[in-house]
């Protein structure tokens, strides 16, 4: 099942983020600067384009100078798209935010600050810092602090006089409300933007912890359970009680290994572990114990049904057959069954599991066998270090 904010989440920012940084997944905080830097520059030539529409409409004598300037600016944009596109990103927003701010200047000082195009100065801020990146941080001072100053110019220095097209109070108003509208949905995409892809990165980090940690606690080979994971279930489980552990070893193995080679060693060990995937439960861990051995914490069950499930394991590999290139293997198991109480020691059930499966070892392999809690206890208590015991010295048949 995909996580949730892997595979669901649509909400406007990751969308947004998504948008920005184009079809394929963007990583690393130059890739995200040069994929705003393209929406900046794309931005700044449609308005301007804008602009030299209505310059062009209304047909005023002082403003065939601004036509002139907002197509140079327009140029410039296209070849900071260009920049881009070629790889050179901090070229490409140093020319894009060098055109912006005085292109303003300009525009304001045509139409005058009553007209408002020197809002869009107000998106130069939080746009600077997510176009340059923290080893450019230079570059993001010197242009924020530069659109504020012009924006304090523009506000407040130009003089009304300065107005090269006269305008009417409510044609000023209505293109100050578009100025206006347009500079704050500008801000509040940029704001959007920069939250999805922090949303994006949360997404990124969870997901490289969780494949981080599933590989620290999944045996690669057989894709069961690694030592970690069984015994931390092992301890979990020791405080409830009504729960037994079955251990198997495959047979003769050591023989397989030598006569067939290693690879084909694994491949048989990978089969095994596929196949003891189809036969436990959901609540129940399965886990290589190491080496030829397996292990498994059966949560609530008896005696009975845990010999009943071992016993249908041991039939289960005894019928499989397994390929190693143009010869075919079929191997055994020998099973060792033990129950356990609520008395937190974990570690002597596996002990007495262990040894049950020696007991079937000795019996002739292929076998199932139980020492079960019942016949421990008749037996004197000994001292013993909470340890798991991967194999015992000696070899294994």
């Amino acid at each position: 099942m995909k996580d949730r904010d892997e595979g669901e989440d649509r909400s406007l920012p990751l969308l947004l983020a998504r948008v920005f940084d184009g079809p394929e997944a963007q990583q690393g905080e130059e890739r995200e600067a040069a994929s705003t830097t393209r929406a900046a520059l794309v931005f700044c030539l449609g308005v301007t384009l804008c602009y030299v529409v209505f310059y062009v409409v209304r047909d005023a004598e002082g403003l065939r100078s601004a036509v002139f300037a907002d197509g140079g600016f327009a140029l410039v944009y296209i070849a900071g798209l260009v920049l881009l596109h070629r790889g050179k990103a901090l070229a490409a927003a140093t020319l894009g935010f060098g055109a912006i701010i005085p292109q303003l200047l300009v525009c304001t000082s045509h139409l005058g600050s009553r007209a408002g195009p020197h809002v869009f100065l107000v998106a130069v801020g939080p746009a600077v810092f997510m176009v340059f990146t923290d080893a450019q941080r230079l570059f993001r001072w010197l242009f924020a602090l530069s659109g504020a100053v012009v924006f304090a110019y523009c506000q407040f220095g130009l003089e009304p006089v300065s107005e090269l097209l006269p305008l009417s109070t409510g044609a000023t108003r209505v293109i100050f409300s578009l100025n206006a509208g347009a500079a704050g949905l500008l801000v509040a995409m940029l704001a959007a933007v920069e939250h999805g892809r922090h949303r994006v990165s949360a997404i990124d980090a969870r997901r490289a912890t969780d494949r981080a940690q599933f590989l620290a606690n999944t045996d690669p080979l057989t894709g069961l359970a690694n030592r970690r994971p069984v015994v931390d279930e092992l301890e979990r489980i020791s405080e409830e009680g009504g729960y037994c552990v079955v251990v198997a070893d495959l047979d003769s193995f050591k023989e397989l290994n030598d006569s067939f080679g290693h690879l084909c060693g694994d491949h048989v060990l990978a089969g095994v572990g596929h196949e003891l995937l189809r036969h436990v439960r959901a609540l129940d861990t399965v886990g290589r114990w190491g080496g030829e051995e397996f292990i498994f914490v059966l949560p609530g069950t008896g005696i009975p049904d845990a010999m009943s499930f071992a016993e249908r394991l041991r039939s289960a590999i005894e019928g499989c057959l397994f390929e190693c290139g143009d010869h075919t293997h079929r191997v055994t198991a020998s099973f060792g069954v033990a129950d356990g109480a609520d008395d937190g020691k974990s570690h002597r059930v596996v002990r007495r599991a262990d040894d049950a499966m020696y007991d079937a070892k000795e019996a002739g392999r292929n076998k199932v066998r139980l020492r079960s809690l019942a016949d421990s206890a008749a037996q004197p208590p000994t001292t013993e270090v909470p340890t798991y015991r991967g194999r015992r010295s000696g070899p294994r048949r």
